[in-house]
């Protein structure tokens, strides 16, 4: 795999990603299915010279050698890097057409995107926000802890500590937490809890109603080895759903929800090779993102 990079007007070609990220200047990186065009003969330059670091392409944006092309696009924020990055070159290596797209904000999302990689604060500058509903109705046959959500820290009785507590209005506002008394409360409005402890738990990664796949992310490694797709999801899922269904096994043996997502900034749990069904979440999912206020 080859990553392109702009660097003082010359497209370069370097097999290390943590190297050319570190290098002074760059601005844009591409995860190149193709090297650039030449311009004097137009056609795709060879590896073979490319990686030579012949300057046979000048434009300010590297999106603008890719012309109005049927191309189809992924954002990547810059500097964001995991499974989730690694999957999509996987993909990307697969899927000619594609293209990804490193930049530093979200103005700089020019073409169509299929979706965006990033962090929850860099999606939201581009989606808007979105109002968790970590329990929705139609999870409740998954849920035997009780739930209630506050609009003030008055309304915690003591009888109500020790709880897991965690915003109810915007996602990542404060990382969710155990408090045991009223000094340790965050500012609300939050969802609190009762206190379980899971053993095994795992991510259902859901589209559009399907779950296309699914996989064990903490807990026993014998329970990963064994059941790494984890048990049958025993609910009705809404068709204009999708996003990231995390459930777990408690230690009473009860199959217990976590918490339900919506489908961005969401983590790769899978195994490598499964990029397929990843891309198709994460551009489905971004789609509804486009389609709905509230998909939950």
């Amino acid at each position: 795999m080859k990553i392109v990079g702009k660097l003082e007007n010359e497209y370069l070609g370097i097999d290390d990603l943590e190297i050319f990220e570190n290098i002074h200047g760059c601005k844009f990186v591409i995860y190149a299915v193709k090297p650039p065009l030449n311009k004097v003969t137009n056609q795709w330059v060879e590896l073979s010279d490319y990686e030579k670091g012949h300057p046979y392409t000048y434009v300010d944006n590297p999106e603008d050698f890719l012309g109005e092309s049927s191309y189809k696009f992924i954002y990547i924020q810059k500097g964001y890097d995991g499974r989730e990055v690694v999957q999509c070159i996987n993909f990307v290596n697969n899927n000619r057409e594609y293209f990804i797209l490193s930049v530093d904000s979200v103005d700089q999302i020019t073409k169509k995107p299929e979706f965006i990689i990033g962090s929850v604060e860099f999606l939201e500058m581009y989606i808007g926000s979105r109002t968790p509903d970590y329990y929705p109705i139609w999870a409740n046959n998954l849920i035997s802890r009780y739930i209630q959500t506050r609009q003030s820290v008055v309304s915690v009785r003591m009888e109500d500590y020790p709880a897991f507590i965690k915003p109810s209005d915007k996602y990542k506002r404060f990382d969710g937490k155990v408090v045991s008394k009223s000094e340790d409360l965050p500012d609300p409005p939050f969802v609190k809890s009762g206190i379980v402890k899971f053993v095994d738990e795992w991510r259902y990664y859901v589209a559009d109603g399907e779950v296309l796949s699914s996989w064990w992310y903490s807990g026993s490694d014998e329970t990963c080895d064994k059941n790494p797709n984890g048990p049958y999801l025993p609910v009705d899922i809404p068709p204009s759903f999708s996003g990231a269904v995390d459930v777990g096994i408690l230690d009473t043996g009860q199959f217990e929800l976590v918490e339900v997502q919506h489908p961005y900034s969401i983590g790769w749990y899978g195994d490598q090779n499964d990029f397929e069904n990843y891309v198709e979440f994460l551009t489905k999912g971004f789609k509804s993102l486009q389609t709905f206020k509230s998909i939950l």
